[in-house]
């Protein structure tokens, strides 16, 4: 599941996982997790042997196309070749399907495994980190903007953005959830309850 790109469509297989894996109709990944560490959900299954294998730069990032109808020509060209074809067929995903009724096949890494990688998938469609960062560099410039000339040259960057009610409340509600999510971890961290299956989490930095 990790090479599905774009990121938003990773994020969405991934909440199908989740919810057959989870038995829940949430399709909130920040909820379900939330969930998932109140109730210590990870003891309904199995334990493994096996670590869960993070990697590395997952995310693909675009890149300018000047030629964008030669682009796609190329692209369409070489998906008609066998060899691509039998490639690709080789590297199905599993169907929501009879993999997942068996409760025994599914253990406990598979479950936060997915977790992470959804969870992860869903800040980077969302370009929560890069919101995040902007919003302080803002701020931050507003704190430090102190004569009238800086502030005047800096407002009209900013009348130059607009954005929708409906874009600020899910911001919001993205930002919320995490602080909760946030405060969570830190808590079972603290108190040394942090089972080892969830340290996985550390290796995102929103959560830290």
């Amino acid at each position: 599941m990790q090479k599905i790109q774009p990121t938003f469509m990773k994020h969405l297989i991934g909440t199908l996982h989740i919810k057959k894996l989870l038995s829940t109709e949430e399709t909130c990944i920040i909820k379900n997790l939330i969930d998932f560490i109140k109730q210590s959900k990870w003891n309904n299954y199995p334990e493994t042997e096996t670590d869960i294998q993070v990697s590395k730069n997952t995310f693909f990032r675009s890149r300018k196309i000047k030629r964008k109808m030669r682009y796609l020509t190329k692209k369409c060209t070489a998906w008609r070749s066998t060899e691509i074809v039998e490639e690709v067929e080789n590297k199905c995903y599993p169907k929501m399907g009879s993999e997942l009724d068996n409760d025994e096949e599914i253990n406990r890494n598979q479950v936060v495994h997915t977790l992470f990688i959804t969870l992860e998938a869903y800040l980077d469609a969302y370009s929560v980190q890069s919101v995040q960062e902007t919003l302080g560099n803002l701020n931050e410039q507003l704190l430090h903007n102190e004569t009238d000339v800086m502030i005047y040259n800096f407002l009209p960057n900013l009348s130059s953005y607009s954005v929708s009610e409906q874009f600020i409340k899910k911001y919001r509600s993205i930002y919320q959830m995490l602080k909760e999510l946030v405060l969570l971890l830190q808590e079972i961290k603290n108190g040394e309850d942090l089972p080892d299956v969830l340290k996985v989490f550390e290796k995102i930095d929103l959560l830290m």
